[in-house]
Parts: structure tokens; sequence; C-alpha cells
């Protein structure tokens, strides 16, 4: 039960002791997931041999794993659009 209370507990204290920035980190937060929105790759184009590179961003940790998540779905749009003769 701790993995399922931990997260919500945990994000409320934090706000709690840290309200002066609550409204930019939320702020900050909803224009990162309009990009990874904006960005990611259409799923219906995947398939077994070629999936979709993290779809909802989950694996982004840092400036540079945003990068390398931008990367991976500029590749797999590439390799889709790709014309084969």
């Amino acid at each position: 039960m701790g993995w399922l209370i931990g997260p919500s507990l945990g994000n409320q204290v934090f706000y709690l002791v840290n309200r002066h920035v609550k409204v930019q980190m939320m702020a900050k937060e909803s224009e990162f997931f309009a990009r990874v929105k904006q960005h990611r790759v259409d799923p219906s184009n995947s398939s077994a041999g070629n999936p979709v590179p993290d779809f909802y961003g989950e694996k982004i940790q840092s400036v540079l794993g945003y990068r390398r998540w931008l990367k991976d779905q500029r590749a797999f749009n590439k390799k889709k659009t790709a014309n084969f003769v």
C-alpha cells in the first residue's frame, strides 16, 4: 500500500513545504506535458518490429533525456515515412 499512497502524500507534503514554488512548478509541468503531446509520434503506425518509443515520455529524467526522447521520436517518424524501393 505504501507504493500507492506514497506519491500522493509526498506531493502534498512537498507542496505544503514549498508553497512559493507551486504555481511555477505547475506551469512548467503543464508546458512540458504540452511539448511531449506536441512532439510524440502517431501510435497507429507502430508494429511489433517497430514499436513506439516511450509514447508518454515517462523515461525522461533530464534535459539530456528530453533531447534523446525527441531524437527517438524523429527517428521513428523518419522510419515511418521512408520510401523503401
